[in-house]
């Protein structure tokens, strides 16, 4: 869900094996769905490729980036060549299989996951401020710790 989280992972432990220092970081695709279930009106259903938190904060940051005009909600597909999908995740006897499946496969209609007509662009400003001031609260608290191990 979070492809770049192993190898930062890997790096802060790296540098703390190395040089004896404890690192943190900000994943902006981990931090922002977690405002967003305090701001969206239906984090559930908003939530996903194509749709928000992104596209909210694409609004807000970048406007003139941004063509809405073909913006359909959401059709995911129940099921994709006999298999049922829970979301884009093919399932077997009740258990999710790992396929090539993209997301055309299983939202034919909109190639996202997710609805984006839930997206606004003030939900893009709240959710970026939030996470500017939580970028804030990290560098202040590792700013008074001592991180050496």
């Amino acid at each position: 869900m979070f492809p770049n989280q192993p190898i930062m992972q890997h790096v802060a432990n790296k540098v703390r094996d190395e040089l004896g220092l404890m690192i943190a970081w900000i994943n902006p695709g981990r931090l922002a769905p977690a405002i967003m279930k305090k701001i969206s009106p239906n984090y559930e259903a908003a939530r996903g490729h194509g749709a928000d938190p992104g596209l909210s904060q694409a609004m807000y940051l970048e406007p003139d980036m941004v063509d809405t005009s073909r913006i359909v909600p959401n059709q995911c597909l129940n099921e994709y060549r006999g298999l049922k999908l829970d979301g884009t995740t093919p399932m077997l006897n009740g258990y999710p299989l790992d396929m090539a499946l993209r997301l055309q496969d299983a939202s034919p209609v909109s190639g996202g996951y997710g609805d984006p007509t839930y997206a606004t662009k003030e939900q893009g400003e709240k959710m970026f401020n939030q996470m500017v001031e939580h970028l804030t609260a990290v560098v202040e608290k590792f700013a008074a710790m001592d991180t050496k191990v």
